[in-house]
């Protein structure tokens, strides 16, 4: 045992060192207690966070315990106890509210460091539990030795450690311990997998503990490839914003199947600030349906949250409730249009040299305004050159995007629209006397 401990520290050490306060999660049960003493044992600085869930009789009788345990050695002591009611998903619940207590008591002895004793057993159960329920590319890879959340590290150093090994420490060093009876039962998922799966797979092969890490490094080494050439695909070929994400289609055809995939997460994940999980269903028919020659063809991945596939662009659009624009206009001057955009009505020539510009010219100042400002509606027409053409034939016509039509402003007055920024707009009579001037500054105007 003593190399393990020398392979642990020297882990260890790559990430921490003995002047820095480490908090570390122990329950009293044999693994937290082991990883408690080998730092204690090595000279390193600890706290002790101890959760209790309130959940047996035996949950006080521990706390206690190890209070009086860390008061004896003096050893700063971290409790929390679990007193609310929690009815449903509680293994989630607590799993939140225990990072959160950590996190509180970083924080009161400056420290970003958390150090947890899950272990080589553990990881196999995660691993085939995972397998079971079905997870993303970076699920299948099991427990992280660090990872980090918000700006706290969580770092376990028996990752790779069995069981047996972490049972023969604690025999040797007459380390006391607390057995949780929940873990003797399969009410949960986990004790089921750990009794009836791992312990098969143990008598099958001796040496399946080494197999799983030796997967789990062989799936974390693959994934850290797919990601480099996912992230590369996305720096060369997409286009990001706040609200919308676009991927160029034809480039986005020609990747392998698993970086399509990653590329597709990496999207969401960007879209929804990683608050919405792709699941495989979504992610094929992305897939296939960009395989195929169609356009203006919508997904739906959440309320919020769409895929649109249009002409030759894959695009993400998250939709904060759509802002409606209905302007009257009675006179000269700028007017915000709340979105970044403003629409600038003049009699001073101001002109942009781009579409989003239009000169209207008239004998009588009434017969100007009202001017209306809108989004597009179902039905809009416009009457150019002597021609009638629906507003919606016309942005098909000028490949405005399904997914922007909407956005879309249309400008008219009494004798109906005359301008579509960015897009058409209707002849004036150049000969009239006055002249009035329009322009729509900011945002993407319509020039989309």
């Amino acid at each position: 045992m003593d190399k393990r401990i020398n392979d642990i520290l020297s882990k260890l050490n790559k990430y921490v060192n003995k002047d820095e306060t480490l908090v570390v999660g122990v329950s009293t049960g044999m693994d937290s207690m082991a990883l408690f003493f080998i730092l204690l044992n090595n000279g390193y600085k600890v706290v002790v966070a101890h959760i209790n869930h309130k959940r047996r009789v035996e949950s006080d009788a521990e706390y206690a315990y190890l209070k009086g345990l860390c008061e004896k050695m003096n050893i700063p002591f971290e409790g929390y106890e679990l007193n609310e009611e929690i009815n449903s998903n509680f293994q989630e619940v607590a799993r939140y509210k225990r990072y959160e207590f950590y996190k509180e008591v970083c924080d009161k002895y400056h420290t970003n460091k958390i150090l947890l004793a899950h272990h080589a057993d553990d990881e196999a159960e995660t691993v085939l539990m995972r397998l079971i329920r079905g997870t993303s590319l970076r699920g299948y890879s099991g427990i992280k030795y660090i990872s980090e959340v918000d700006s706290y590290k969580i770092i376990r150093p028996l990752l790779g450690v069995s069981k047996s090994d972490i049972k023969k420490y604690i025999d040797e060093n007459n380390i006391k311990y607390f057995e949780d009876s929940s873990n003797s039962t399969d009410h949960y998922t986990r004790n089921v997998v750990r009794h009836n799966l791992v312990n098969v797979a143990k008598e099958i092969n001796p040496a399946f503990l080494s197999q799983v890490e030796n997967y789990k490094e062989d799936m974390e080494d693959s994934f850290e490839l797919i990601k480099d050439l996912s992230d590369e695909f996305m720096a060369k070929y997409s286009e990001k914003s706040n609200d919308k994400i676009i991927i160029n289609r034809t480039e986005f055809n020609n990747l392998k199947q698993i970086i399509k995939k990653w590329v597709l997460v990496e999207a969401v994940n960007l879209i929804s600030s990683d608050s919405l999980i792709l699941t495989h269903e979504r992610m094929s028919e992305i897939i296939g349906l960009s395989l195929k020659d169609v356009s203006g063809k919508t997904i739906e991945l959440s309320d919020s949250i769409k895929v649109f596939l249009e002409y030759d662009k894959i695009i993400f659009t998250k939709l904060e409730g759509k802002t409606s624009i209905s302007l009257e206009i009675n006179d000269f001057g700028d007017y915000d249009l709340g979105d970044g955009r403003i629409l600038k009505i003049s009699q001073k020539y101001h002109l942009l040299p781009n579409k989003n510009s239009y000169m209207l010219c008239y004998n009588d100042i009434k017969s100007v305004f009202p001017i209306f400002v809108k989004n597009k509606e179902s039905g809009d027409k416009i009457k150019v050159n002597g021609i009638t053409k629906k507003v919606s034939q016309i942005l098909k016509d000028n490949k405005v995007l399904k997914s922007e039509r909407d956005k879309v402003l249309v400008i008219s007055n009494k004798d109906g629209i005359f301008f579509i920024p960015g897009i058409i707009r209707k002849e004036t009579d150049t000969t009239l006397e006055n002249k009035l001037y329009i322009t729509l500054i900011g945002g993407n105007s319509n020039d989309i």
